[in-house]
């Protein structure tokens, strides 16, 4: 019968599948998951291999191949067929990859560089991302060179994530790249923060030199407000202000209210955080 202890087996299993020290624990790991998966089976079906007691729930029928890819290397365990019902290993997920786990929070961001390609100097992309796991854990999700502004490459750079096991994803963090939006709501189908740091770049443009202090500052007040009731009431209260003195950034405010105050749906504590890409511009440092 299964091991009264196994599900402290199966988390020992997950911590070690975790490492990154795949070489030494490809081959030390399978024997453990075998012996997981023997006892569960026996435990399903009322009884060991070859015992034919009439209490016995069903028998084996063979096995089948069921690949599974993990941090330590892809597996192929061999996993019983039964006459009636079935099994499948409390440590594995049906078409799913074992260790995606859930990112609700992911930052997206490009930096340009100049990049010397076949003995010339030209433009591209460096592209980020940055994900925040249920757990609190924080970490880079992927890291690539592409064209400058390619709706194609982000595409495939976000498929490139799913396809490695990303899941879970509640709210994406980026800039106003129209393409970039485009490809988060076809690629994860989440709700878009607007960067504020962003927008309070982008908005330096519209201002003469000697307003942008005076202007950013406004602006950085509505963000630094307390609650959600706070925060729609100093943005209103700076485009009135903002309306005889620059306008222009009145109304690029005004009308993005929803884009950049998307981060209030969430908890307040996590505000701070979702608000800009400035996670990712830490790692930049």
């Amino acid at each position: 019968m299964a091991d009264p202890n196994s599900m402290t087996t199966v988390a020992a299993a997950g911590k070690l599948l975790a490492s990154e020290h795949a070489d030494v624990l490809c081959e030390a790991v399978r024997p453990m998951l075998i012996g997981i998966m023997e006892g569960e089976v026996a435990e399903l079906v009322g009884g060991e291999r070859y015992d034919r007691s009439p209490e016995r729930a069903s028998h084996r029928n063979g096995y089948r191949e069921r690949p599974w890819d993990t941090h330590v290397g892809t597996f192929e365990p061999a996993i019983p067929r039964l006459r009636s019902g079935s099994c499948f290993p409390s440590y594995l997920r049906p078409r799913r990859r074992s260790e995606q786990g859930r990112y609700p929070y992911l930052w997206l961001d490009a930096k340009v560089e100049r990049v010397r390609t076949a003995g010339s100097v030209r433009h591209k992309s460096l592209m980020v991302a940055h994900g925040v796991h249920v757990t609190g854990r924080r970490e880079v999700m992927s890291i690539d060179v592409g064209p400058t502004g390619s709706e194609a490459f982000w595409r495939e750079f976000l498929r490139g994530l799913l396809a490695r096991g990303l899941s879970g994803v509640r709210r994406c963090v980026s800039d106003a790249h129209e393409c970039l939006k485009k490809v988060i709501a076809q690629v994860f189908g989440c709700s878009w923060q607007r960067c504020t740091v962003h927008f309070l770049r982008d908005i330096h443009g519209h201002v003469q030199r000697s307003q942008r202090q005076m202007v950013a500052a406004a602006i950085r007040q509505v963000f630094a407000a307390p609650d959600a009731v706070e925060v729609r009431s100093r943005l209103a209260s700076v485009v009135a202000t903002l309306e005889a003195a620059a306008p222009k950034v009145a109304l690029l405010l005004a009308a993005a209210e929803d884009e950049l105050l998307a981060f209030m749906r969430f908890p307040c504590e996590h505000w701070t955080k979702l608000r800009s890409t400035n996670p990712l511009e830490c790692l930049r440092v």
